[in-house]
């Protein structure tokens, strides 16, 4: 079959052939897939995503190769790492094409549990992380490179999702760390390696205070952005404040007062001013009062997604 290529690769040095292998649950290669690749990310939001379009006329799009559960992995010939991942359900049929989504290997713990009241006592997370695999013997999925260093901790989970865990348990609560699922070859066979590293840049022993005057955080965010920032200060241990009045600041302490009207004095070592997001209309309002012709777009008209920018700069270039 024809190559599929991304042009021009991350060194600028021309194309580069990718090549899309298919697998049984099992992991063993079944065949390739002609496919073009419309996007690819390392972990967005819950699992990593591979959108593909594929020809129906082109001999590949059968339903042996586009089994949902199928293991997936994408090989760059540009320096990019492989990805892999899980054939999801075909998401349309249209104009000859087949529109397929595929998620990372984290998937494949989604769906793995703990038995009823799994607890462990004064252990590592990365011997937690390592112990939990073992048990749930996720198909196809090894213990690769697990830090087992930090703190002994004792939880206690009934019947969570090893997804779960790992993302707002070991990786958030408890432990500052990292974890993800990376794909190789080896053998014909696609394999899956779960990993667990230390987070560099961590420290450990400071303690993070947000205090804010408004009754609330974020007002400015898009309320979907806001809950799932202020849902992960929270699992990183953050203490939030609302309806507060800062009275002082110095070298040592900040003194506020809370929403009862009780002063209080907070030792701190750093302060970090911030007053959000907020959209910059200074250079349209100065181009409109000299008489120029003036469409703002993007933040510069409202802080939200990267969607709303592209497509109010569309319109915007659309309409000249």
């Amino acid at each position: 079959m024809p190559p599929r290529y991304l042009n021009p690769d991350r060194t600028g040095n021309g194309p580069a052939e990718i090549l899309v292998l298919v697998a049984e649950r099992s992991g063993r290669v079944i065949g390739e897939l002609d496919a073009e690749i419309a996007g690819v990310s390392w972990k967005l939001g819950d699992y990593g995503q591979a959108r593909l379009t594929i020809p129906r006329s082109g001999g590949t799009a059968t339903e042996t190769l586009l089994r949902p559960g199928n293991r997936m992995l994408i090989q760059f010939g540009n320096g990019l790492p492989d990805w892999g991942g899980v054939v999801d359900l075909p998401r349309r049929w249209r104009d000859g094409r087949i529109e397929v989504v595929a998620y990372g290997g984290e998937r494949l713990l989604a769906d793995r549990v703990t038995g009823r009241g799994r607890y462990f006592s004064n252990v590592t997370a990365g011997q937690i992380f390592t112990a939990l695999i073992r048990e749930a013997t996720p198909m196809g999925v090894e213990i690769g490179e697990v830090w087992m260093g930090g703190a002994l901790h004792s939880p206690d989970y009934h019947y969570r999702s090893l997804y779960d865990i790992f993302t707002k348990s070991l990786s958030g609560r408890i432990e500052q760390a990292d974890w993800g699922v990376e794909a190789y070859l080896r053998g014909g066979v696609i394999v899956f390696r779960a990993n667990y590293y230390e987070r560099r840049g961590v420290d450990r022993g400071r303690k993070v205070v947000i205090l804010e005057e408004g009754p609330s955080l974020g007002r400015e965010l898009p309320i979907v952005r806001r809950w799932r920032v202020l849902d992960t200060l929270r699992e990183h241990g953050v203490v939030l404040h609302t309806k507060v009045k800062v009275s002082s600041i110095d070298k040592k302490k900040v003194c506020y007062t809370d929403a009862e009207g009780q002063l209080h004095e907070l030792a701190v070592d750093s302060v970090v001013l911030a007053i959000g997001a907020r959209p910059d209309d200074t250079l349209a309002r100065t181009l409109e009062a000299g008489g120029v012709p003036v469409t703002s777009v993007g933040d510069g008209a409202h802080i939200g997604y990267i969607e709303g920018a592209v497509k109010s700069g569309m319109r915007a270039g659309l309409s000249v």
